[in-house]
């Protein structure tokens, strides 16, 4: 079936200058897949080799629960990357570093406003949620998944200057596998003796934020800009943070039911959310017209809700 829309689409196969260029193609792709291969090759020593740390220097059980914080932020990295993967082939085609800084400034941004209230209900949700799933350990799984997805979906918001890296300067993502690993298990090494399990969820959040850092350095460097266009901005995001918590932790003590929990908490931290969208100025209409487009009905709403003296 590919065959058959690609003929009636493009036509028959030209062959033509395949020779000539076959030699120079191969080289730049193999170079090219190389270096991609000595990124992903570096990353197997940072989870995979985690657990291999644990289970030498603590214990199997341990394991299991940092295991359980993985699946639940597989879960949310395989939405985010699947909602961030048309702007790998966009920036690669892009030869104006203006437009790309552009594109990569505004969409972290964005992400940074979205996940925040997620975070929120991450860190106030996990207990109930493992208490009602596995309803053992609860307290040292729901601690690992609420810290590892929390730091993980901070920096995931640097995905866009990734690609970035790994379509333009693709020598630098080796660099940030590399800052990974070696936080990750110089900083279990020294510690688990001291802190015993604590020590996974301390190791690998530092690394996470080491390259959250050094992703940042990268991005200032060559495209001469950071996520937040000044302090006030980054003030707001705090602020949301912490407001976003404090309206859903009285229901953490107010209701008895886990399951009550999970629909309320959730349902009120992403109403007040939006209102707080609104009311700190977090998005301008330039922003909606960009992503709903001009004059649509998704954008007559989204103006509505988000945006004041409209």
């Amino acid at each position: 079936m590919i065959f058959i829309f690609y003929y009636r689409i493009w036509g028959k196969l030209e062959l033509s200058g395949l020779k000539a260029n076959f030699v120079r193609v191969t080289k730049k792709q193999i170079k090219y897949g190389v270096k991609i291969y000595l990124s992903g090759l570096v990353n197997f020593f940072y989870e995979p080799v985690t657990k291999i740390l644990i289970s030498n220097f603590l214990n199997v059980s341990s394991v299991s629960f940092f295991d359980i914080a993985l699946k639940v932020r597989t879960i949310l990295w395989s939405l985010i990357s699947k909602i961030l993967y048309p702007l790998l082939p966009l920036i690669a085609q892009l030869t104006d570093t203006g437009k790309i800084r552009n594109i990569v400034h505004d969409i972290e941004q964005k992400m940074y406003f979205i996940i925040i209230p997620v975070i929120a209900i991450i860190l106030l949700c996990s207990k109930p949620f493992i208490n009602i799933w596995l309803g053992t350990d609860v307290e040292i799984i729901a601690l690992s998944v609420s810290s590892v997805v929390s730091f993980y979906l901070i920096g995931i918001t640097v995905m866009p200057n990734y690609h970035y890296l790994m379509t333009k300067k693709v020598t630098k993502t080796i660099i940030l596998q590399f800052s990974n690993v070696i936080f990750n298990t110089l900083i279990f090494l020294l510690t688990y003796k001291i802190l015993g399990y604590y020590s996974v969820l301390l190791s690998f959040n530092a690394a996470i934020m080491s390259s959250f850092v050094l992703s940042l350095y990268y991005q200032k460097k060559y495209l001469n800009s950071l996520i937040f266009d000044s302090f006030l901005q980054l003030l707001k995001v705090i602020v949301l943070l912490g407001l976003c918590i404090l309206i859903g932790l009285p229901f953490l003590f107010l209701l008895d039911s886990d399951l009550l929990k999970l629909i309320v908490i959730p349902f009120f931290i992403l109403i007040s959310s939006v209102m707080l969208y609104r009311y700190l100025n977090l998005f301008k209409s330039e922003d909606i017209f960009k992503y709903a487009g001009y004059n649509s009905f998704v954008s007559k709403i989204l103006l509505k809700i988000l945006i004041r003296n409209i």
